[in-house]
C-alpha cells in the first residue's frame, strides 16, 4: 500500500522539473494535459494535470494475456505498441522493424509516482523499498529541478539516492558505455513461467510471478556505431540544425495512395490510414528540454514523455484512445484535419470548412462507427453512445475533428477483454479493421512500434487512460536515429497531394523544434 506525501511548492514549472527528473532514471513515463481545459470531453474526462512515474518496481512485458493477471491494485504506467495488433488479430507482417524500437507491452509499478491534481501536488511511495526520508528527498529534488528550470538555471545532476537515480544521466556521453547503467552488468534468466527476470537486488522474486521484475530497465548493447557523420549538437545549441526529412517521396507516397484507392473502389475496405515517417541522424543533447519545448509550443492534452534506456518518446498527441471511468468506457477517435487561420475569420471560416466538408465527416463518422462496434464486443447491451459527433477542437496550429462514444461494462470486464476488443485506435487503422491493417502492412515500409500504439496509465481501482501515439518522436539515443510519422485517412474522396500536405502539416511543428537554434 503506497503511502503519500505532499509538496508545499507552487506548480508552474512543475513539468520541466519532473521531465528533468525521469532523465535520472532507466525507466520512466510522465503523462502530462498541455491543454488544461475542463471543456468539452477532453477536460471532464481527464482526472489529472500531470503523472510521472520513476523507477521500476515490477514491469509487466509479454503478451496482452498475462497483462490482467499481473496487475496487482496499485499505479502502473506504460505503452502498448501498434504491432501488438498481430496478437490480437493474428496479423504477421515482413515489413522491417521500427528502426527505434520499444517493447511491444511493457507496464511498470513504479517506485515513485508524482501527481499534479489541480493545486494539489503529491508523491506516492512503497514504504517496503523506500522511506519518509527518502520519498520527501527525491521531492525535494524534482521541485528543485522545477525552480531552476523556471529561473533559466544551468541545471545539475539529481543527488543519487537508494531510488537508482544515475548521477550520469544528464551528460551522456558517447558512444554509450556499458558502465553507464548497472543493469547491464546483470545476468538476464528466464524464470519457470518463460518470462525474463534480471539476477541482482529482485533476485528473490517470486518465479511463478507473470510479473517481471526489473532493476532498472532492460539490457541494452554497447552502441556499434562511430557516430562518424552524424549531426552532433553542443550542449549549448542542443537542437540545432537537425533536419527531419521525409523517408518517402512526394511521387511514392501519391503512387501508394492510389494503389490504396483502388482497394477502395473494389470495395476490399472504405478507409485506411496510410502513415509516412519521417526521420533525421542527429544527437540530442537534452531530450528534456525539447520535450517541455514542445508541450509549450503544442498544448495538447495527452502529450507524454517515455525515457526507457538510451531510448525516449516525446509526445505530443491530441488524441485518447479510451478511458475507463467506474463501469463506463469512453473513445475519441480523431478524423478530420484543417490549419488554423491567420486571423480569427480566417481560422473560422476553417472551421465550417472542416465542419462541413462531405469528405472531412464521412472519414469522421466511418470510424466513429468502427468504434461503437469495437466497444458493443464488451459493452451492457444498449449502452453504446455517441455523445458527440464530429465536434471541431481547436489547438494552436490545427483544427481536429472529434467524436466521443461511451459504453457502460459489467463489472468483471477486464483490461485484456477490453483492449482486445478496441486495440488498436481505429482512427489509426481504417475500416474495416482487419482489411485495413492487412492492407497498411502491404503498403508501408517499415513496422510502425509505438507509433499507432498507446502511452497511458492504470490506476489502483483500475480506471485507466491511454492516449493514440501520434504527433510523436522517437529517438534512439545509441544510434542517434530520429524517428516521427503522420498519417491521414485515405478514402474514395482523398486527393493524394492534398494527403501528402496534410502529413507535412502533422510534422510541421516538430521538424521546426529540431530545426531550430537555442
Amino acid at each position: 500500500m503506497r503511502k503519500w506525501i505532499e509538496s508545499k511548492s507552487c506548480k508552474s514549472d512543475l513539468i520541466a522539473g519532473m521531465t528533468r527528473a525521469a532523465m535520472a532514471f532507466e525507466n520512466a513515463v510522465l503523462l502530462c494535459d498541455g491543454l488544461r481545459s475542463s471543456e468539452s470531453y477532453y477536460g471532464k474526462l481527464s482526472r489529472y494535470e500531470a503523472i510521472a512515474a520513476f523507477d521500476n518496481l515490477e514491469a509487466i512485458q509479454g503478451p496482452l494475456s498475462g497483462l490482467s493477471r499481473a496487475l496487482t491494485d496499485d499505479w502502473y504506467l506504460g505503452w502498448l505498441c501498434y504491432e501488438l495488433k498481430d496478437e490480437i488479430f493474428g496479423i504477421g507482417e515482413k515489413l522491417p522493424d521500427s528502426l527505434v524500437g520499444f517493447p511491444t507491452l511493457h507496464f511498470f509499478r513504479p517506485r515513485w509516482i508524482l501527481i499534479l491534481d489541480g493545486e494539489r501536488i503529491r508523491l506516492g511511495y512503497d514504504p517496503r523499498y523506500n522511506s519518509e526520508d527518502e520519498a520527501r528527498s527525491f521531492l525535494t529534488s524534482v521541485t528543485e529541478w522545477q525552480r531552476m528550470g523556471a529561473e533559466g538555471n544551468e541545471t545539475e545532476p539529481l543527488q543519487a539516492t537508494s531510488g537508482n537515480i544515475r548521477e550520469d544521466s544528464f551528460r551522456p556521453s558517447h558512444p554509450y558505455s556499458a558502465e553507464q547503467s548497472d543493469v547491464n552488468r546483470e545476468q538476464i534468466k528466464t524464470d519457470i513461467s518463460g518470462r525474463q527476470t534480471i539476477c541482482g537486488d529482485y533476485s528473490e522474486a517470486d518465479k511463478a510471478s507473470e510479473v517481471v521484475r526489473l532493476k532498472g530497465g532492460p539490457k541494452y548493447k554497447e552502441c556499434e556505431s562511430s557516430y562518424i557523420g552524424y549531426q552532433e549538437v553542443s550542449q549549448d545549441a542542443p537542437l540545432k540544425g537537425i533536419a527531419l526529412e521525409p523517408a518517402i517521396s512526394r511521387e511514392d507516397y501519391i503512387e501508394d495512395v492510389k494503389g490504396l484507392q483502388e482497394h477502395i473502389h473494389r470495395g476490399d475496405i472504405y478507409e485506411v490510414n496510410y502513415c509516412m515517417e519521417f526521420n533525421a541522424r542527429g544527437h540530442i543533447a537534452d531530450p528534456a528540454a525539447l520535450f517541455v519545448r514542445l508541450v509549450e509550443r503544442s498544448h495538447m492534452p495527452f502529450a507524454a514523455f517515455i525515457k526507457f534506456g538510451r531510448k525516449y518518446a516525446l509526445s505530443a498527441s491530441p488524441e485518447r484512445f479510451i478511458t475507463k471511468r467506474g463501469n463506463k468506457l469512453y473513445s475519441m477517435p480523431m478524423k478530420g484535419t484543417a490549419p488554423k487561420g491567420s486571423t480569427p475569420a480566417e481560422t473560422e471560416a476553417n472551421r465550417r470548412q472542416l465542419q462541413e466538408s462531405e469528405k472531412e465527416r464521412a472519414e469522421n463518422i466511418m470510424i466513429t462507427d468502427l468504434v461503437r462496434n469495437d466497444l458493443s464486443v464488451v459493452a451492457t447491451k444498449g449502452s453504446v453512445m455517441v455523445e458527440e459527433l464530429c465536434g471541431i477542437y481547436s489547438f494552436p496550429s490545427i483544427l481536429q475533428s472529434v467524436s466521443t462514444i461511451s459504453a457502460e461494462i459489467p463489472g468483471n470486464t477486464t483490461l485484456e477483454a477490453i483492449l482486445r476488443a478496441t486495440f488498436p485506435m481505429g482512427s489509426m487503422t481504417g475500416a474495416p479493421k482487419i482489411s485495413a491493417m492487412q492492407l497498411i502492412s502491404e503498403f508501408e515500409k517499415r513496422k510502425r512500434g509505438l507509433f499507432s500504439g498507446s502511452i497511458g496509465y492504470i490506476s489502483p481501482d483500475g480506471d485507466f487512460d491511454l492516449n493514440v501515439v501520434i504527433r510523436t518522436l522517437l529517438y534512439d539515443e545509441d544510434s542517434a536515429f530520429l524517428s516521427y510519422t503522420a498519417g491521414s485517412a485515405i478514402t474514395a474522396l482523398s486527393d493524394a497531394e492534398q494527403e501528402y500536405e496534410e502529413c507535412l502539416l502533422k510534422a510541421k511543428l516538430m521538424r521546426s523544434l529540431l530545426a531550430e537554434t537555442r
